[in-house]
C-alpha cells in the first residue's frame, strides 16, 4: 500500500490509497481540518492526522517504509524498516491508541509482515 496525493483536491479528498496500482480508499479533510481514511467497503472514518501538513509528513514516512519493505525482503531489513517507521510515527504524534486510529492499526500489520 502506498499513499498517492492528488494534484488538486477532489472535493474533500486529498489523497488515495494505492494497492498494487489500483486506487481504493480516500483520505479526506473534514471541516475542522482533520484528515480521515475512508475505505469504500467500510464507511467508517479512521483518524489519520490532526491536519493536512501532519498527514503529508506521515504519508511520506509511510511511503518510505513501503519502498524499503519492498526492496529489503530479508527479515532483518523489514524489521529495520518497521522500526524506522515506528519512530517517525511517534515523532509525528500519530500513534495514539484508541478506536478508529489508522496508524496504530497499519503499524501492527507492518510488524506482523502483512503490509
Amino acid at each position: 500500500m502506498r499513499i498517492v496525493f492528488l494534484p488538486l483536491p477532489e472535493g474533500d479528498v486529498i489523497a488515495r490509497e494505492d494497492q498494487l496500482g489500483r486506487l481504493e480508499a480516500d483520505f479526506i479533510v473534514a471541516a475542522a481540518g482533520q484528515v480521515f481514511y475512508r475505505h469504500p467497503h467500510d464507511r467508517s472514518l479512521w483518524f489519520a492526522a490532526p491536519d493536512s501538513d501532519t498527514f503529508r509528513r506521515t504519508a511520506e514516512a509511510w511511503n518510505r517504509y513501503a519502498d524499503e519493505a519492498q526492496q529489503g525482503r530479508r527479515e532483518e531489513a523489514g524489521a529495520d524498516a518497521v522500526n524506522r517507521l515506528r519512530q517517525e510515527l511517534l515523532r509525528l504524534g500519530v500513534l495514539e491508541n484508541g478506536p478508529n486510529q489508522l496508524w496504530p492499526a497499519l503499524l501492527e500489520q507492518a510488524e506482523d509482515g502483512l503490509l
